[in-house]
């Protein structure tokens, strides 16, 4: 019989059922996560990363423990029996969510590339469990960094035109041309907005918006509960997701019966929104967690949830890119890397094809840079859906005789078509409903670089909702030749 132990007092279990009373379904648009708020609890030992835990000769050590329950807590079970190695897996349970989350907080360094990951199975495949698996993160202060503090709703910054006191449910606002406002059912606003989102993360949030109404220059917002500090008139603000969901999407739904890796590469940080592969914005430490249950997926009585193999691991960045590089092709070697300084320039009237701009006799001076490890949105173009154009002029590395030349793209979310020195080698195009924005993938471009002179890549995107952009950065891949294609 499976040894068991209780890991945290029926009053915080408590205390998890008052937060899951606030739980909403998830939307269908990306950002309508189910609400969950930490609590911030007491103060927490940190793990010491530069003794214990750094990558100091290339190899990669998991920064938790899955073996020590004493360094988790939750509402959980330690399963001798069913595990899939080690002395323990975790077997969670419960009538409402109930969540397993690493008890210490752990630095990380934005610089490093993490892996996190699990493997996870339902116990009885006659009652089938589901899992929510992810970090909750924190900013310097430690305090919990949620979806609604970094979530923007892109092109509806304004300000308030009138005072809001506390207490009040009623904001006026300067309408903006943006019809977010008026048709906005689920958001909250944030206060205190600033240019390029240096206010992220926002902590100066209203409650969730119940109503916006149309008065002609101005907007009345009706607010589901009332604010809890006063905003003077001439407040720079903005819309938010209203949720308070962490970072929880590297699993979200049932579960086989069969253990299963579930696994997310997480690096550098987003300057908003909430992307699935970057840590959010202001983030300085992280707790591992896994949910289960959720809001929508409520598992009858007697399922239960068994984790094991639990990971965060840290490396450095070119270990896990040579470890994803090495599935596609045999040998690769990353011979130059683009993520900075692009030239770019939006196309409004869809004329740059005719206009040449793929040609390496345009001219693209005066356009401004932006970067391409970011959606352009989040680089000066907050409203911007349609046609652009990225530049780039470089001098390739000196060929190896017998090797393969490759343009890899790390993602474009949009429609892209690549030209190398004003000719086209290829096009990335989304499947309807979208998939395809967060995937990689390259083109054979040996037989077109120039060594010793100037060669140019120039790559055309058409995005007409939600972001857009090439957002993973662009390299130029050495390799024997592709053992998957792209």
């Amino acid at each position: 019989m499976a040894t068991r132990f209780i890991l945290m007092q029926m009053k915080k279990n408590n205390a998890l059922r008052r937060f899951c009373a606030g739980g909403l379904l998830l939307g269908i648009c990306a950002w309508m996560h189910l609400g969950f708020v930490a609590a911030a609890g007491p103060e927490q030992k940190e793990l010491n990363l530069v003794k214990e835990n750094v990558v100091t000769d290339g190899r990669v050590k998991n920064l938790i423990d899955c073996e020590d329950a004493s360094l988790w807590e939750g509402m959980v079970k330690a399963n001798t029996e069913i595990k899939r190695s080690g002395k323990i897996s975790f077997e969670l349970y419960g009538a409402e969510k109930t969540e397993l989350m690493s008890s210490r907080m752990i630095p990380v360094d934005l610089k490093k590339t993490y892996v996190l990951s699990a493997y996870l199975r339902t116990l009885d495949e006659q009652f089938p469990a589901s899992a929510y698996f992810g970090l909750r993160m924190y900013d310097k202060n430690k305090k919990p960094i949620t979806l609604a503090n970094v979530d923007v709703i892109y092109g509806t910054e304004t300000t308030l035109s009138a005072d809001a006191p506390k207490g009040t449910k009623e904001l006026w606002i300067i309408k903006t041309n943006n019809a977010n406002w008026l048709n906005v059912t689920n958001a909250a606003v944030a206060f205190n907005a600033k240019n390029n989102f240096q206010d992220l993360p926002n902590f100066n949030l209203s409650p969730q918006i119940e109503r916006v109404f149309n008065e002609g220059a101005m907007c009345r917002v009706v607010l589901k509960e009332q604010l809890t500090k006063a905003y003077p008139a001439g407040t720079a603000v903005r819309l938010h997701s209203p949720w308070g969901a962490p970072f929880y999407w590297v699993a979200s739904g049932w579960i086989p019966s069969e253990w299963t890796k579930f696994s997310a590469t997480i690096s550098g940080e987003a300057q908003s929104k909430v992307p699935d592969d970057k840590f959010w914005r202001g983030t300085k430490y992280v707790r591992v967690f896994i949910w289960f249950a959720n809001y929508d997926k409520i598992p009858q009585e007697g399922a239960r949830l068994l984790a094991d193999d639990i990971t965060f691991l840290c490396g450095e960045k070119d270990i896990m890119e040579q470890q994803a590089l090495s599935a596609v092709f045999r040998n690769p070697k990353i011979t130059q890397e683009y993520n900075k300084r692009w030239h770019f320039q939006i196309d409004m009237n869809d004329e740059g094809l005719s206009a040449g701009w793929m040609k390496t006799d345009f001219s693209d001076k005066g356009w401004p840079f932006l970067d391409a490890d970011r959606w352009w949105q989040e680089q000066g173009y907050p409203d911007y859906h349609g046609v652009a154009w990225y530049r780039k002029t470089f001098s390739p590395v000196r060929g190896v005789k017998g090797q393969k030349y490759f343009l890899y793209f790390g993602a474009v979310d949009g429609d892209a078509s690549v030209f190398v020195n004003g000719r086209k080698i290829g096009e990335h195009t989304l499947l309807p409903d979208g998939q395809g924005w967060d995937k990689p993938f390259f083109f054979d471009c040996t037989d077109l670089l120039v060594s010793g002179k100037p060669n140019m890549i120039a790559v055309r995107v058409k995005k007409t909702v939600f972001m857009g952009g090439i957002f993973r950065g662009v390299k130029i891949i050495r390799a024997d030749e592709v053992i998957r294609g792209g």
